[in-house]
């Protein structure tokens, strides 16, 4: 086993430092009045609506939904000034709510893949704005919340919010990403600034360079640092018939592909395969943000 490349997406950075930099003030006055996410950049199959994406399609509802397919990407705006997503291969992408007022209330739902947020600081630093109430903006109801358990109604109530089958992460940072296995199982890194995450009535805030998991059933685990490379540890290999179980683990917020297909991890990030003599087990393990590593395993049993 050896790992094939170590990947860092870092996808068209002059836009997301845009989402980053917008200026603070002029989007209070003049929010717009038809909110709409736009795709600005499409790469390989992409899916809008069971069609073929094209550059320019807007999602306007939750009926919209956008599935980007394997090697494929997608860059999608938010409005013109709120933010950046970055949707990664083999990702399933809705909206949930896009809501006027001072600020905009954006809501998104994953139920699969990975997705990579930048959200101007104007929308996710609501207390910087002049002449703002930070608890109307929020929803948090006073400001001696401890460093890492807070109030569980905040994640609910921040501007823009991410939802999966496991909880909720609510932004109060600008940079962030959301890992979403095919159990359900939730990673959540922060890039930039601090984000909430919810789920069974508890509240975790991930600070940055840190992640948090969300098991399904579970609360969030306390926040952790984010280990700089993703990695693959073989744990055992048994026989069976002509091939062997191998079982594995990786960091637990990464996302694990064998062969093109998202497989399960439990708490810990181990997860069991069953492969063939002659077999080429090629393993993706893509991180919440910007970790990405590819494996290749030549199977080779011999008795």
């Amino acid at each position: 086993m050896h790992p094939e490349s170590t990947v860092e997406y870092n996808h068209n950075l002059s836009a997301r430092e845009e989402a980053l930099n917008s200026p603070i003030s002029s989007p209070v006055a003049q929010a717009p009045t038809m909110r709409s996410v736009t795709i600005e950049e499409i790469k390989g199959t992409v899916w809008f609506n069971d069609r073929p994406a094209r550059v320019g399609d807007q999602l306007l509802t939750s009926e919209d939904r956008i599935v980007t397919g394997k090697n494929s990407t997608a860059r999608l705006r938010i409005d013109s000034q709120v933010g950046v997503v970055e949707l990664a291969p083999q990702t399933t992408f809705q909206v949930e709510t896009l809501e006027g007022g001072n600020p905009p209330i954006t809501g998104f739902y994953i139920p699969l893949g990975r997705a990579r947020f930048s959200i101007a600081a104007w929308v996710s630093n609501p207390d910087r704005l002049l002449g703002q109430n930070l608890e109307q903006i929020t929803g948090l109801k006073s400001l001696d919340i401890p460093l890492n358990i807070a109030q569980s109604t905040a994640t609910e109530n921040a501007p823009v919010r991410v939802r999966t089958p496991a909880g909720v992460a609510g932004v109060r940072g600008t940079s962030f990403g959301v890992n979403v296995g095919p159990d359900g199982k939730t990673g959540i890194s922060t890039i930039d600034g601090i984000v909430g995450v919810f789920s069974q009535g508890q509240e975790v805030l991930v600070n940055p360079g840190f992640y948090a998991v969300i098991n399904p059933g579970e609360p969030p685990t306390v926040e952790e640092i984010t280990p700089a490379l993703s990695t693959l540890r073989i744990r055992s290999i048994s026989p069976a018939g002509n091939g062997a179980v191998i079982v594995a683990q990786a960091d637990p917020m990464d996302l694990v592909y064998v062969n093109n297909r998202a497989v399960p991890t439990d708490a810990d990030g181990k997860f069991r395969i069953r492969v063939h003599s002659g077999d080429r087990v090629r393993i993706v393990l893509r991180g919440p943000s910007v970790r990405e590593r590819r494996y290749l395993l030549n199977v080779d049993i011999r008795e």
